[in-house]
């Protein structure tokens, strides 16, 4: 026995080891969810303050020209300005020379829902339209590339 190898400290279970590796994955998963929550709050909490669209200082000329609003189509968009910042009330896209923060209504009926630092998202019913930042819109239906159905 003079050779025996000795064990000291405190052993713990298997039991115990498989417990906190589930709760340590789980408290992770919640984590994640509450820091993507933070990160980009739904369209719904946006104030209601945000609800009226303000001018752009300068209007060019082809901002003037009415547009014509057909179902199932996103009018021409001249996206000339994209402001992204950590404060949702301080996020705003400039169309056709007229200035939209979150939650504002386009002439058409599209909602702006998100601003992110490279897109912005606009909804209209059950449809979701993603557009690159900066990048005008010609006008037509969107391809199935900028546009999501809500399931």
């Amino acid at each position: 026995m003079g050779n025996a190898l000795t064990l000291g400290g405190y052993r713990i279970p298997g039991w115990l080891l498989i417990v906190y590796a589930i709760l340590f994955t789980l408290l992770g998963w919640s984590a994640s969810g509450i820091w993507a929550a933070y990160r980009y709050p739904p369209p719904s909490a946006v104030s209601a303050e945000s609800s009226t669209a303000l001018p752009a200082p300068a209007l060019a000329p082809a901002a003037l020209s009415p547009h014509v609003c057909i179902d199932g189509e996103l009018a021409p968009l001249r996206y000339s300005a994209h402001v992204y910042a950590d404060e949702p009330r301080r996020r705003s896209v400039t169309f056709n020379g007229q200035r939209y923060l979150e939650g504002d209504r386009l002439p058409c009926g599209e909602v702006v829902a998100q601003i992110q630092p490279s897109l912005v998202i606009l909804e209209r019913g059950e449809r979701v339209i993603i557009l690159d930042a900066l990048e005008d819109w010609i006008g037509s239906a969107p391809n199935r590339e900028n546009v999501n159905e809500r399931e």
